[in-house]
């Protein structure tokens, strides 16, 4: 099933109506060789994470209860295969949704305004994700063990949790505005964590004369030290913009400032800016990849927009592990053909396992594209059955059974013969003025 939930994103078929999705003519034939329309269906309707009693209990202390344990276990996981660079992001994501929960969020400058949002530490040199927590809204009990009441306490819960698995000393973490504040950088300080963070003018803490750009000359740059130690430093740098005049852009860093400029674009940008433009991208490295080929579809049930999410952040990690075991250069590695060969991987078991006693012939052609079928053997390796087999009971014959529809119907229908062959495609009854008899050489 999650193998065909990731080539229905291959294909860019999320939305499309599951029947299209087995037709012949526009549907792959991976969806029909795998499994039927009717099983595919009845799996993603009824799929469930917990137990329904024990989610009555937790509910009221977390309203993420319903899928907790699996998300929990999946950041576990992610922090097993990879150990971090020297450069790691904070920052958030918004998942499309239009669910009615009380925990869906709303921010209009994200490409979609509404949807589950999740804040993720990412790799800032390879797409990789490490840990996420998600915004599950106050429990109606009051706080629970996972609810997170302040920004500051996302970020370490974030830090906490992947330090408990990997070491994160001597790495520094960039974060935007939203996150940043002097009381997170000195806290990350005594973990020997350092950062490079743009920070807002209304921070406490912040001199008045870094708020204030008047009298000073278009990118102009300040740097100010916030204590005797000179382990924080604020840089200042000034530009203008059409919309509001000249304007302060503050930087927070407690590593060693870095005093040169950048030319290339002619601004005298500061190079801890420049710095911190390369490292500042690793969650949004991470989104553009999910949603190249994202596995998300529409779905009433609000616990299938954080299973796709753990799904394609699983596939973007994967890749990257795969692409670095290999030494291939991840800015040049297909992401298609690597997603092809883990579609292949995850569905080729169940198409091995099918029983093919009762499967039409066109199915039967679309299994033979995937795996190899031996058609002179009435039995091949995987035990499949591909010959007619004699029925314990005999029975009356299909065809001969329609000839008696009509008036008598009960009177002609019990003059029949009752016989023990059956068709060898579908084990339809047949007697033998029905059946045509094929050698094993012609059969297909």
């Amino acid at each position: 099933m999650i193998g065909l939930i990731y080539l229905r994103g291959l294909l860019k078929q999320n939305n499309d109506i599951r029947a299209h999705l087995y037709k012949d003519i526009i549907g792959n034939p991976l969806f029909g060789a795998t499994m039927s329309r009717n099983r595919f269906s009845l799996l993603l309707s009824n799929l469930m994470f917990d137990e329904y009693e024990e989610r009555l209990q937790l509910w009221p202390s977390d309203r993420f209860a319903a899928i907790r344990s699996i998300f929990e276990n999946f950041n576990v996981n992610c922090l097993k295969y990879m150990v971090p660079s020297e450069y790691l992001t904070i920052d958030e994501s918004l998942i499309p949704m239009r669910n009615q929960i009380n925990f869906k969020q709303y921010n209009p400058m994200m490409p979609a305004k509404y949807g589950l949002l999740f804040k993720s530490l990412n790799d800032a040199r390879y797409p990789y994700t490490y840990n996420s927590i998600v915004y599950s809204g106050k429990p109606v009990n009051g706080p629970g063990p996972f609810y997170i009441d302040s920004i500051e306490n996302s970020i370490k819960k974030l830090v906490t949790n992947t330090s408990s698995k990997l070491p994160l000393a001597g790495r520094n973490i960039s974060m935007d505005r939203l996150y940043t504040s002097i009381p997170i950088a000195n806290w990350l300080r005594e973990k020997s964590i350092t950062v490079i963070d743009t920070l807002k003018h209304n921070r406490i803490g912040i001199p008045d004369e870094l708020k204030d750009a008047k009298g000073r000359e278009e990118h102009s740059v300040t740097l100010h030290y916030e204590s005797t130690k000179k382990d924080i430093a604020i840089c200042s740098y000034t530009v203008k913009t059409k919309s509001s005049g000249k304007k302060n852009v503050l930087m927070l860093t407690t590593t060693r400032p870095l005093l040169g400029k950048t030319k290339d674009d002619g601004k005298n940008k500061p190079a801890l800016y420049k710095l911190y433009d390369f490292t500042k991208g690793g969650t949004d490295i991470v989104d553009q990849k999910i949603g190249t080929y994202t596995c998300k579809a529409k779905s009433s049930k609000w616990k299938m927009v954080a299973f796709y999410f753990m799904l394609d952040t699983a596939r973007v990690n994967a890749q990257t592990i795969f692409s670095i075991k290999e030494g291939k250069n991840l800015k040049k590695t297909n992401s298609y053909n690597i997603m092809i060969d883990l579609i292949h991987k995850l569905v080729k078991p169940e198409i091995q396992r099918r029983s093919t006693t009762t499967l039409q012939k066109s199915i039967l052609c679309k299994i033979r594209f995937f795996i190899d079928v031996n058609e002179d053997a009435d039995n091949d390796e995987n035990g499949r059955e591909f010959f007619p087999r004699n029925s314990e009971k005999g029975k009356v014959c299909h065809e001969c059974n329609k000839e008696c529809y009509g008036a008598d119907y009960t009177a002609k229908r019990k003059k029949l013969s009752r016989g023990k062959t059956q068709c060898q495609k579908c084990e339809t009854p047949a007697c033998s003025k029905h059946l045509v008899q094929v050698c094993k050489k012609h059969f297909s």
